[in-house]
């Protein structure tokens, strides 16, 4: 009886084992460093897009933490071992140390020690030209991890050497008054709107016509900075393009034809964030941070992208009615 318990036993033990590997293994694929995470301080619910290391593409997917982010004061403080959970790595915690692996970074970091070790190499966030002016010099209870309750909490300045591999700092988007950070880069497809790409200031008789089948010339505007050209739209399946041209008798212009804005009017395409028309303003911000009101029901993103291309929201009642990415040539119109 006692050898065909332990039969039994050891059958369910190996099966148990083969499940839960199984489970392990069903996991999804990591992020690459293409992704970007909202987090707000408070809240166990992450917002999660970018490119995975399998090639698929999260826009918008909800990610559970185990433990919440906390705002103090100025600074924001990450529960490592969720967010890197969040983003597919590991953390392993031996003592007063936590080793952090992912994609090609090991990160290890030291309670009560400033700066970290990345690949083998010390880091501090002294070595950021940020952080080289006195007047932005961090107290040190900013730069060292903290235990808190039997969690590791890590300093939004520490989230460097992990996030954006050790070398330029690229600053998260974050709000302390709002209890909102966004960690990571710009995402590549942060650029693209409806399947049209800003970022090579393409000519709109260039683009594939895949694209452009179906789109009809709607309507022509001149444009609301006074300069001597025309946005004219082309519209189709609840995307409009803009694209500029000469105004009527004008001269000729280097930057006729450009596609320099794309807008979205229907909920049926989402952002690369997977923000849509139908959405809220609130979770506008928390996908792409602070915005900035500009009167007439329109609201901008506080950082464009890449230097140049603003991201645009028309809003009734707290409910966007349409999405507009355009270049420094044309903008919403209210």
């Amino acid at each position: 009886m006692k050898q065909r318990l332990k039969g039994i036993l050891a059958f369910c033990t190996a099966l148990l084992l083969v499940l839960l590997g199984g489970c392990q293994g069903a996991g999804r694929a990591a992020f690459t460093q293409d992704c970007v995470l909202s987090l707000q301080a408070g809240s166990t619910t992450a917002v999660a897009s970018g490119t995975r290391t399998d090639g698929s593409q999260a826009a918008g997917e909800t990610v559970s933490l185990a433990q919440p982010p906390l705002v103090e004061g100025e600074t924001f403080w990450l529960p490592l071992e969720a967010v890197v959970a969040a983003l597919g790595g590991t953390c392993q915690v031996e003592g007063d140390t936590a080793t952090v692996r992912w994609l090609d970074q090991t990160v290890v970091y030291t309670i009560g020690a400033p700066g970290a070790q990345r690949n083998g190499t010390d880091w501090l966030p002294e070595d950021l030209p940020a952080f080289q002016d006195p007047a932005q010099t961090l107290p040190p209870e900013a730069v060292a991890p903290q235990v808190r309750e039997g969690v590791w909490y890590l300093p939004l300045a520490l989230a460097q050497p992990l996030l954006y591999g050790g070398t330029l700092w690229t600053q998260p988007t974050q709000d302390p008054a709002a209890g909102l950070v966004i960690l990571g880069r710009e995402l590549a497809a942060d650029l693209t709107l409806g399947g049209f790409s800003l970022a090579s200031r393409p000519q709109w008789e260039d683009l594939p016509a895949d694209l452009t089948r179906g789109m009809a010339e709607t309507g022509r505007q001149p444009s609301a900075t006074g300069e001597p050209y025309d946005g004219v739209c082309w519209t189709g399946d609840g995307v409009a393009c803009w694209v500029v041209q000469p105004q009527p008798g004008g001269p000729d212009w280097q930057e006729a034809g450009t596609l320099c804005g794309v807008e979205l009017t229907t909920g049926d395409q989402a952002t690369p964030r997977g923000l849509k028309v139908g959405d809220t303003l609130d979770r506008a911000q928390l996908l792409y941070g602070p915005l900035v009101d500009l009167g007439h029901g329109i609201y901008q993103r506080a950082e464009p992208f890449g230097s140049a291309f603003h991201l645009c929201f028309q809003v009734q009642d707290q409910t966007i009615t349409k999405i507009g990415l355009y270049n420094n040539l044309w903008g919403m119109e209210g």
